[in-house]
């Protein structure tokens, strides 16, 4: 959400939100119909491995799995659902949410 706020301060109109569902139809915000995990997911099946990241579909992963599922970026932000942002987001932020 500080991306959101910052971009938003620094002159974007508005900020998009890509909304996928996880195993247990909750609304989550990832850009991606995959994510990349550093670690592996109980038995939920891995998509793909190049030996140290594992490739899951959103879809796949409930939404504790989700949030706990290993972060692959530098930022080392927290993954969220869309109930989290909408509480969370300053109001004045005007935002295009885009369900996948």
């Amino acid at each position: 959400m500080v991306s959101f706020e910052k971009g938003y301060r620094s002159g974007c109109h508005y900020v998009e939100l890509n909304v996928p569902f996880t195993k247990d139809c909750v609304p989550v915000l990832y850009h991606d119909w995959t994510l990349e995990s550093s670690i592996k997911i109980g038995d939920v099946e891995n998509l793909g491995n190049d030996g140290d990241t594992y490739i899951y579909a959103i879809e796949q992963l409930t939404l504790e799995q989700f949030k706990e599922s290993g972060l692959r970026t530098e930022y080392k932000t927290p993954r969220v659902s869309l109930h989290d942002v909408i509480v969370g987001l300053p109001t004045d932020i005007p935002h295009d949410v885009e369900i996948k």
